[in-house]
């Protein structure tokens, strides 16, 4: 009699058991599942592939039309072009200056031109330097790389900002009256070439016309 009741009494204990796990294994499922979720899963959208590509094709384009650095920039002086059509003027080196009546030492070559007439980049490269003042104007410094630079100075207008890249035929800017430093000398462009800080004549470099 007594072991029919502990049998009975295990009985039921066993199924209460079963009972209870059979109702915590599907809400401890659910835990497992909430816990393994992204926590912000309206944020992850998928970006198509075709979007991606277009994306770094564009961004790879770009950087190789335009060099990262001006390091980069292999200047080629047998390719220079004139930056003005014109009468040269005044060359480098010792010459009288009209604006000051006295001979002094100048450091480019002035070429004549008409008001509105426009100048253009005589080699490609990086614009490094805009100013303006009233002894030249506006001025342009262009670097070409390998320790070359060309100066366009006595701008009226002036299109490219310091950071810019230009070509070689790229217009810079137009003539006017220059600024006081030579505003005798009427309308014209002062161009200037120098390699590694050293003043090069650029006449030289710049073809010979017919």
């Amino acid at each position: 009699m007594v072991n029919k009741k502990k049998i009975k009494s295990l009985a039921v204990y066993i199924a209460v058991v079963l009972l209870l796990f059979a109702f915590l294994v599907p809400v401890l499922q659910d835990k497992i599942r909430q816990n393994t979720k992204p926590d912000h899963p309206e944020n992850l959208t998928a970006t198509p592939v075709g979007e991606i590509n277009g994306e770094e094709l564009a961004a790879s384009s770009a950087s190789s039309d335009t060099p990262a650095s001006s390091q980069e920039l292999e200047p080629d002086l047998n390719t220079i072009i004139w930056p003005l059509e014109g009468q040269v003027i005044r060359g480098v080196g010792l010459s009288y200056a009209q604006t000051f009546s006295d001979y002094r030492y100048h450091d480019g070559i002035d070429i004549q031109a008409a008001r509105g007439a426009e100048v253009i980049a005589a080699l490609p490269g990086k614009v490094i330097s805009k100013e303006t003042s009233k002894e030249e104007k506006t001025k342009i410094t262009i670097e070409h790389g390998r320790g070359w630079i060309s100066v366009y100075a006595h701008l009226e207008n002036a299109y490219f900002e310091v950071g810019d890249f230009c070509q070689a035929g790229d217009v810079l800017g137009t003539v006017n009256q220059p600024g006081l430093k030579e505003i005798l000398e009427g309308p014209h462009l002062h161009y200037s070439l120098r390699h590694n800080e050293q003043i090069v004549n650029p006449l030289d470099y710049l073809p010979e016309r017919p």
